[in-house]
């Protein structure tokens, strides 16, 4: 009996060592998940904070290259410049006034015609400026092939606040005007300047390129560039068009110093003569503010037959003097402009100004201002 007792006191020890063990066994196994768990949050906040450090890295980089997204962001600087003027004007307004305010006077709108075809991870990229600036506008080129197997072309314009297509990813357009037929007749800048501009508001356009950029100190002579308008000229009505200088950002290198030498020469002086004395300026693109209006009036912004308006801007101002209208040159206000830094990218930018100059002699714009104008223009 006593050595069954005892063998029953050292059951009842085991019993009390295993169940010890199984206490020990759960609490190291929650504290080894824990662990884990621990682990896998940190690893999150590292992938976190790596994405977000790439996308600053990216924005650093793209902001000192001649990209979109440094386009965009020095065009939104007049959005801000316009901000701070109106708050010192009016310093009673609410926020949501002034905001709403200066989204009706400034508009800043993308010809993006590849939207619709863009890639899931070019889409994400659209959505960060989306999501920077939300008033930002695109227009795009939509082709849709019918039920009776006819395709159709339509302009489309999205902003940040266009809800999502599901399927897609792409936002759905807030507007879509049908066109009447394939848009891209020429070059391709021409078309798509004027398929974008039924979507500008403003009586007022200032059209860039992809490469170029504005500065927060320029941006608060705005209001007196848009004043040209309302001033008359010789006594005729206000200007057409008024032109500006351009900043070179690209001056790196040999190469790009001679670029950025050769736009200074003719972007600048050249363009000052021909408007004073000679009163003969017509339009070099880039920078310049135009009626909106009265470009519509002559058929757009850009010509874009293929085989003759290869140098597609200067046509606007042609077509302006003809029709009796006065194009000048300011240089007061400046916008940034990167320009080719290689030399055969630098050799091909003057091969096309060879070619549209030499396609442009053939228009009926150069032989009507050859013969109409007086010999002194």
């Amino acid at each position: 009996e006593q050595v069954g007792g005892v063998s029953q006191q050292v059951g009842g020890v085991s019993e009390q060592v295993g169940g010890v063990s199984e206490q020990v066994e759960g609490v190291s196994a929650k504290a080894r998940w824990l662990k884990v768990k621990q682990l896998l949050k940190t690893r999150q906040n590292l992938l976190a904070e790596t994405e977000s450090m790439e996308l600053t890295l990216r924005k650093w980089a793209s902001l000192r290259l001649q990209t979109l997204y440094r386009t965009v962001a020095g065009m939104m600087k007049n959005r801000r410049a316009l901000r701070l003027l109106l708050r010192a004007e009016l310093p009673k307004l609410s926020t949501q006034e002034l905001d709403a305010l200066v989204d009706f006077k400034f508009q800043c709108l993308v010809a993006m015609q590849r939207y619709n075809v863009l890639s899931q991870a070019e889409l994400k990229d659209v959505d960060v400026m989306f999501t920077e600036w939300p008033s930002l506008n695109i227009a795009f080129i939509e082709e849709v092939t019918a039920d009776d197997g006819q395709t159709r072309w339509f302009s489309c314009l999205i902003d940040g606040r266009c809800l999502r297509d599901v399927a897609s990813g792409r936002r759905i357009p807030v507007h879509r005007v049908m066109l009447p037929g394939h848009p891209i007749l020429g070059n391709g800048k021409g078309d798509n300047q004027n398929a974008a501009m039924i979507f500008a508001r403003g009586a007022i356009l200032q059209t860039v390129d992809a490469n170029q950029e504005s500065y927060i100190e320029e941006a608060f002579k705005l209001p007196n560039a848009l004043a040209e308008f309302s001033s008359p000229r010789f006594g005729v009505e206000p200007p057409s068009i008024v032109g500006f200088s351009e900043h070179i950002f690209s001056r790196l290198g040999s190469l790009a110093q001679f670029a950025a030498g050769s736009e200074f020469a003719f972007g600048t002086v050249v363009q000052s003569v021909m408007s004073s004395p000679l009163n003969a300026r017509y339009h070099y693109g880039h920078p310049d503010l135009l009626d909106k209006t009265k470009m519509m009036a002559q058929g757009g912004i850009s010509k874009a037959t293929r085989t003759l308006n290869l140098s597609e801007d200067i046509f606007a101002g042609m077509d302006a003097m003809l029709r009796g209208r006065a194009v000048v040159h300011r240089r007061y206000f400046t916008i940034g402009k990167g320009r080719d830094m290689g030399f055969l990218s630098i050799i091909s930018f003057f091969c096309k100004l060879s070619a549209g100059t030499a396609q442009a002699s053939s228009s009926r714009q150069f032989y009507r201002l050859g013969g109409r104008p007086p010999f002194w223009r």
